[in-house]
């Protein structure tokens, strides 16, 4: 999913779309968030992540459920338009869901393609660079009957991509690593201990460090199914962290943010983690819940950032904003009508973006939100 970063990334879930607010506007005239126009995509679909290069350009990822083709939304200096949608063949259908920014004209996404008729478990990962503006998808080798791309990471300054997601073999399932390099290549990720794993999302805040985040496939009563790796020296290796709340079912980390090789955040279902010198500890907000599902965070420093996700129990959004005193949970006035809330990117403190699902009668279309603060 969705992106969680610092690297620059894009949004999620359903469209047609929204309220006008150029950039310098908002429709409450005051801080806070503030929903955008988005183009008419069809009636029901969505956008998985969202990412900036700066304050007037920025790019959203997603698919189109009325077709069978994904969509790279471009924002330009106050407006969203269409821009690349890639199709499927026959019975494919394409969904990209992360992206990563190298400058306001270049980047990478990341996504998959499935099979819809007969295999529920038939799917490839698909990738796409863009180049001064221009999007081409570029070949992923076939890494098995079936495997998948969740995650994409441009280190600042670097020509190098890399991936995280999972590749089925046999019966196991197993975390995958790809780097960019003029071509994709699987990096050898060597955990024999873990038969039955997958990654998540991916952070790149160097060239010289990475991290990936995920978690093991129903691992064994009382085993930490957390899994964190480190990207230094060279080499990728497994780093410890705390244990889950007892009562989360299927725990797991989705999105992880450095704004430093030495300061970051990751999270899940019932999980937040901070990276504090050197080691990874719990980090939650004074009222949190088990049961809420973080898919989304983005730090641009660190000392602020902010997670998206969704409140299981209530139904609702969330909204959490970290500041140096800790987690605060937030409203919108937007809470009622969202179905999802997927996807988040901040370029600094008090500029930030959202993406998530809108109900809109029988239509689910796309939403995003611009914040700002004095």
């Amino acid at each position: 999913m969705i992106n969680c970063r610092r690297k620059f990334v894009l949004a999620c879930f359903f469209a047609t779309a929204a309220i006008a607010i150029s950039f310098g506007a908002s429709a409450g005239g005051g801080a806070g968030w503030t929903e955008m126009r988005l183009p008419h995509l069809g009636d029901v679909w969505n956008l998985k992540a969202v990412a900036f290069a700066d304050a007037a350009t920025g790019w959203a990822v997603g698919s189109i459920k009325d077709s069978n083709c994904a969509v790279a939304l471009r924002y330009d200096t106050g407006r969203w338009s269409e821009v690349y949608s890639p199709c499927g063949r026959r019975a494919w259908v394409i969904h990209l869901v992360d992206i990563a920014l190298s400058g306001p004209r270049d980047g990478w996404a990341v996504g998959n393609r499935y099979y819809i008729w007969s295999d529920p478990d038939r799917f490839k990962g698909f990738s796409a660079r863009m180049m001064g503006g221009k999007w081409k998808a570029v070949g992923v080798p076939n890494m098995g009957r079936s495997f998948k791309l969740d995650g994409v990471s441009v280190p600042p300054g670097s020509e190098v991509a890399w991936a995280v997601g999972a590749v089925a073999q046999q019966r196991e399932r197993k975390g995958l690593v790809m780097r960019h390099t003029g071509k994709w290549q699987r990096v050898n990720v060597p955990f024999p201990e873990m038969s039955q794993w997958e990654l998540k999302d991916v952070d790149c805040p160097s060239e010289e460090r990475c991290w990936a985040v995920g978690n093991l496939v129903e691992p064994p009563e009382g085993r930490n199914p957390l899994v964190v790796l480190k990207y230094q020296n060279g080499e990728w290796t497994r780093e410890q962290t705390p244990m889950p709340p007892a009562n989360v079912t299927y725990s797991n980390l989705s999105c992880v943010s450095f704004p430093t090789p030495n300061h970051g955040w990751a999270a899940g279902k019932g999980v937040l983690l901070r990276y504090h010198q050197g080691k990874w500890i719990k980090d939650v907000p004074e009222k949190y819940a088990t049961n809420w599902i973080i898919n989304s965070v983005s730090f641009p420093g660190p000392d602020y950032g902010y997670a998206v996700g969704w409140d299981l129990t209530t139904r609702k959004p969330l909204w959490l904003e970290r500041i140096s005193e800790g987690w605060r949970r937030k409203k919108t006035r937007h809470d009622a009508k969202l179905v999802a809330l997927d996807g988040v990117f901040f370029l600094k403190r008090g500029m930030g973006w959202a993406v998530g699902g809108i109900e809109r009668g029988s239509e689910y279309p796309a939403g995003a939100f611009q914040y700002r603060s004095p």
